[in-house]
């Protein structure tokens, strides 16, 4: 009996100590730790009648929409999400798809929203929206470590889709626009640490990328053969290059904050005839860089500033005979000419030259000289002011220095004073007396 009773207490006490499993726990807290449980199987859709079984719910209208939500698929080398050749309204979300060849592949596909998705290490891209996919919504998504991209937009006829508040990384490329895939918008997305483009546009007009976030990766943004796109509002940064045009005409890029970049903040390589216009570049390499390319309207941008310093005259004091000259040095760490530079004496301005008129290294300094005479007077006022196509920059930022101090020119045996002058003036009055009246009071 009592070995009865030891033998109960031992199988108790192996049943207390197994583990309980949390029926909760469907997704591994690690997102890199493959998934080897509760598995999904892929899904395949090749024209509106097969949504319902495919797994999706719902009717496919605008207002009740098909509805795939919650899965977790291993593509095992397949795509974990392919849909074609359907118009249907349809919704995916809250999925996570990895290891497949695409995430999720949409041939032909339209009216679909993608919400709230993560795909990852998938052999090409996290999400393909290929020819003939309009209308593709895809917000709120996680996509990283694909081998290709984390969205890859491929056209033609591929239009009107909006990539919106997605967090896209580590991938060779964060979006991937082709092939004319137009009319398209990109917002309000953080992309960083792709071994080339954050975003890359190529043969493709007509796109709105704006108020994106791109950090440490080979070029924030990057076109090819695009024209007519517009880049506003983007914050780009800590790349090797900030925004970069290649035969890519009449875009607008304006209102954007490019900092810190290695090489150029904006560079228009065969690119003409575009908008470039109240951008914050600063602490790049390069501000601006144009490599054969003309017709560009760049205006209102502030750059790394040039500086001008060491302004001086010079003698300290004269009259109107002595001649002299105003100096000034300006740097420009990007090795930009000025545009020009100029003194501003009593209100006047007058051009400066190149003392050294060889001297065309900028980044570390060139003196400008004006040499003139100057009216008699002890209080004339001077600034230097210099501007290139980019900015403008002034010595001293505000008001005026004062000076030289300038007597009228000598006459010949006539030495002119200058200091207080006072003069005494005697009054006298002469007093005709009558004795016959008595004097009053003066």
């Amino acid at each position: 009996m009592k070995g009865k009773k030891t033998i109960f207490i031992v199988s108790l006490l192996f049943i207390l100590l197994l583990p309980i499993p949390n029926q909760n726990n469907r997704v591994s807290e690690n997102p890199n730790k493959p998934i080897t449980k509760n598995m999904d199987p892929i899904v395949v859709v090749n024209n509106n009648s097969e949504f319902i079984g495919a797994g999706f719910t719902g009717s496919g209208s605008e207002s009740q929409p098909y509805i795939l939500e919650n899965k977790v698929i291993n593509g095992m080398f397949s795509h974990c999400i392919y849909i074609s050749d359907t118009d249907a309204h349809f919704i995916i979300k809250n999925c996570i798809l990895y290891n497949g060849s695409y995430g999720i592949y949409l041939d032909n596909a339209s009216n679909g929203k993608i919400i709230n998705v993560t795909s990852r290490n998938n052999q090409n891209s996290g999400i393909l929206i290929y020819q003939g996919s309009n209308y593709i919504n895809c917000y709120n998504n996680t996509l990283y470590d694909n081998k290709d991209y984390g969205i890859y937009l491929y056209g033609p006829n591929s239009e009107h889709c909006l990539i919106h508040n997605n967090t896209i990384y580590n991938n060779t490329r964060g979006i991937y626009v082709f092939q004319g895939a137009d009319f398209n918008n990109f917002t309000d997305n953080t992309f960083y640490e792709h071994s080339q483009a954050a975003i890359l546009l190529e043969i493709s007009s007509n796109c709105t990328v704006s108020g994106n976030i791109a950090y440490n990766n080979d070029e924030g943004i990057a076109t090819s053969n695009c024209n007519n796109n517009s880049f506003i509002d983007n914050y780009v940064h800590d790349n090797n290059d900030g925004i970069r045009l290649s035969t890519s005409d009449n875009n607008n890029i304006s209102v954007n904050f490019i900092k810190n970049n290695v090489d150029t903040g904006i560079f228009l390589g065969q690119s003409d005839s575009n908008i470039i216009s109240w951008n914050t570049i600063h602490e790049n390499a390069v501000c601006i860089n144009q490599t054969s390319s003309t017709g560009n309207n760049i205006f209102n941008n502030s750059c790394n500033l040039a500086t001008l310093t060491e302004k001086s005259f010079s003698p300290s004091s004269g009259d109107t005979q002595t001649f002299f000259t105003y100096s000034v040095r300006y740097t420009d760490v990007e090795n930009f000419a000025p545009t020009y530079i100029k003194v501003v004496i009593n209100g006047i301005s007058h051009d400066m030259v190149k003392l050294a008129s060889s001297d065309n290294t900028y980044d570390d300094g060139c003196t400008y000289v004006y040499t003139t005479t100057l009216p008699a007077g002890s209080l004339h006022s001077h600034y230097f002011e210099a501007g290139d196509m980019m900015d403008t920059t002034r010595t001293p930022a505000t008001g005026e220095d004062l000076g030289p101090s300038v007597q009228p020119a000598p006459i010949p045996g006539f030495t002119w004073i200058y200091g207080l002058l006072s003069i005494f003036f005697i009054f006298g009055i002469i007093l005709a007396l009558n004795r016959k009246k008595p004097l009053i009071n003066i």
